[in-house]
């Protein structure tokens, strides 16, 4: 007679809520890892988790009803059986890690593409932001840079000063902290409602938004770029 497994075999159950973590959590992971030389809008994460909901019951799921039926009466090592389950999880999850791994975005392409010219090479405290949202890309940029720097950045895409910016409104300022109402300013970055002289710049861009925002000396530059 062969010897009998004694080792615990986990229940179907157990396997799937394993995998359904694995597909709503991978999004955590994936964006941290991918965007870690950004500073994340935290909705951004939940928000692909919750997306990732009906994949896993319309698709994840049936295909693990399919293999726990088609091995039913196999005697299996838990761990070969385990794994079998969590198939479907793995494809579906794996690729978008080892991408984040070893591929992450890093902000000199998407500034270079918003800005229509690279990061000053004079750039100091260089911070990015980044959120997303479905039918919306945002981007902030916040540096110091000289003179000159920001020159050339508002030559790029032809920007022109805002006298009036609702941002800096008596009345409704008080609701804008940037210059999109609702946005939030990103935790630990410079508040350039508080900047000397403040001068706010925007520029017209077909399907989307550029602001840039500097100081009277025009050494402080905060940008929001958007695509809609």
């Amino acid at each position: 007679m062969g010897a009998k497994n004694n080792h615990p075999k986990p229940s179907g159950i157990s396997l799937a809520l394993i995998a359904a973590c694995l597909v709503a959590g991978m999004p955590f992971v994936t964006t941290y890892l991918g965007l870690r030389d950004f500073d994340v809008d935290p909705r951004v994460p939940r928000w692909q988790a919750i997306m990732s909901l009906p994949l896993f019951f319309f698709l994840v799921f049936p295909i693990i009803l399919i293999i726990l039926f088609a091995i039913r009466r196999r005697c299996l090592h838990p761990l070969l059986r385990s794994v079998l389950v969590l198939a479907p999880a793995l494809l579906l999850t794996m690729p978008g890690l080892i991408e984040s791994l070893v591929s992450p975005k890093k902000p000199d392409v998407p500034f270079a593409e918003r800005m229509g010219c690279p990061i000053p090479s004079d750039a100091s405290g260089f911070k990015a932001w980044f959120s997303h949202s479905p039918g919306e890309s945002t981007y902030m940029f916040t540096f110091h840079c000289s003179t000159e720097s920001t020159e050339l950045l508002l030559a790029a895409k032809a920007y022109k000063l805002d006298e009036n910016p609702s941002m800096l409104d008596p009345e409704i300022g008080q609701y804008f902290q940037l210059p999109i109402g609702g946005l939030p300013l990103p935790k630990g970055w410079p508040n350039p409602k508080t900047w000397q002289g403040l001068r706010f710049y925007a520029s017209d861009v077909p399907g989307g938004y550029r602001y840039l925002l500097t100081d009277g000396a025009g050494s402080r530059v905060f940008i929001l770029a958007g695509d809609t």
